[in-house]
């Protein structure tokens, strides 16, 4: 074999794996928010066989850390870890074809424990991705002192334009991320979340606090 064949096949081999490393890239891609809390901007993500994920107590209520909250009716617990709890209204996992997306609407809320977390990040954050800053208000959130900053992010690079709530509690160091999760071609995101508003209030006006933990 020649040396120049030798080179056009490693060459071939070497561009045929970038090739399939770009399209996986192109299916997982989120756009990483301050804290690395993943934001679902790029393909529905919905488990298709059965269900995996956990439904909270008889009565709704999940505590995770130092907070107790009420999760929504029809809404699942898909992740829960000593830093991260994420619920949504359909059980989120796997990549699926547009043909395969559930019914309605489909949406997510992420609570990340973050030592330090302050809503300048968020400020900051929402400026550098050229979002627009909606609402920006103190609120309380089962009586700790937090801020409410919504925002909505442009479409680009294979994302939709959609509308984020984010909410920080700097003093129990948690920040709660609620969005749509829209497929790339969706111009509904931003109504999607304006209909899951009521329900992501329901949900902060849940919470309940117990002990700091150290």
């Amino acid at each position: 074999m020649s040396s120049s064949s030798h080179h056009d096949r490693c060459h071939r081999r070497r561009r045929d794996r970038r090739d399939r490393r770009d399209r996986r890239t192109r299916r997982t891609r989120r756009t990483r928010c301050p804290n690395g809390t993943r934001r679902f901007r790029v393909g529905l993500l919905v488990v298709i066989a059965s269900l995996l994920a956990a439904c909270g107590g008889d009565d709704g209520m999940v505590a995770w850390r130092d907070l107790e909250l009420t999760v929504p009716d029809g809404w699942v617990v898909f992740e829960e870890e000593d830093s991260r709890l994420s619920l949504a209204n359909q059980a989120i996992g796997a990549d699926v074809a547009e043909a395969d997306r559930p019914d309605g609407d489909v949406v997510a809320v992420f609570l990340t424990h973050r030592p330090g977390v302050t809503p300048g990040e968020w400020r900051s954050y929402i400026e550098e991705v050229g979002a627009t800053l909606e609402v920006d208000q103190p609120i309380e959130v089962g009586g700790v002192p937090a801020t409410r900053l919504q925002f909505l992010t442009p479409g680009g690079d294979g994302s939709a334009t959609t509308r984020e709530l984010v909410v920080v509690v700097p003093a129990r160091e948690v920040e709660l991320l609620a969005q749509p999760v829209p497929l790339p071609d969706d111009e509904q995101a931003p109504a999607t979340f304006d209909r899951a508003l009521p329900t992501f209030d329901e949900l902060l006006d849940s919470v309940t606090w117990g002990a700091p933990l150290d």
